[in-house]
């Protein structure tokens, strides 16, 4: 897949496999040295193969076209505290020059990767408050899944939601966004990262 127009998700699923993609070695580092955004996404799966972040943190385009944005973000939170701080200032910059992203997909990958790469919870804890406005009025759409998701990692940072959080996990009506059998399991899904965010805020 890597030789067709599927590459992107070829990536995808080998930085999900990590090491165990290693035969994939060198046609990743062959598609990272063609450079372009598609070159970064090789690099970034290379990294996940390999550990070795040289290829991604040499890369020229991280951040491709406006919709590739929260791609690139999730991207970047895997490699923690940058050495070069172009791309936390780069996000912060879209953080506050796009507010209207902040209840999208988008804002939340950006808030996710200043965390990781800052240490510092407020701009997120900002960024997840608009996002998580749908679950306020019983609705849980893909965006608050992700929220819930990466709440975990704040831990007692993001001991402000935990009202919020509970009524989701003790209310017996399910929030449903799909129909059928996938809003069922999407409630399922969102109360399990409630209550597993909730154990994070008091874990020592």
């Amino acid at each position: 897949m890597l030789g067709t127009d599927r590459h992107r998700t070829a990536c995808q699923v080998l930085a999900a496999l990590g090491p165990a993609a290693s035969a994939a070695r060198r046609r990743l580092t062959r598609h990272a040295a063609a450079g372009g955004f598609d070159g970064s996404g090789a690099a970034w799966a290379l990294y996940r193969v390999t550990a070795d972040p040289q290829p991604f943190l040499d890369a020229q385009d991280i951040w491709g076209a406006p919709s590739d944005i929260a791609t690139a973000a999730r991207r970047l939170a895997d490699f923690g505290p940058p050495r070069d701080p172009v791309p936390r200032d780069r996000i912060e910059s879209l953080l506050q020059e796009k507010r209207a992203s902040w209840s999208s997909s988008e804002g939340v990958e950006l808030a996710h990767a200043h965390f990781r790469m800052t240490g510092d919870a407020a701009l997120c804890l900002d960024v997840f408050d608009t996002a998580l406005e749908p679950l306020r009025h019983q609705r849980q759409i893909p965006v608050v899944r992700s929220v819930l998701r990466y709440l975990v990692e704040l831990g007692a940072a993001a001991a402000s939601f935990a009202p919020l959080l509970q009524q989701v996990v003790d209310q017996d009506e399910r929030l449903v966004y799909s129909g059928g059998w996938r809003g069922i399991a999407e409630d399922d899904e969102a109360v399990a990262l409630a209550t597993a965010a909730l154990r994070s805020m008091t874990r020592p």
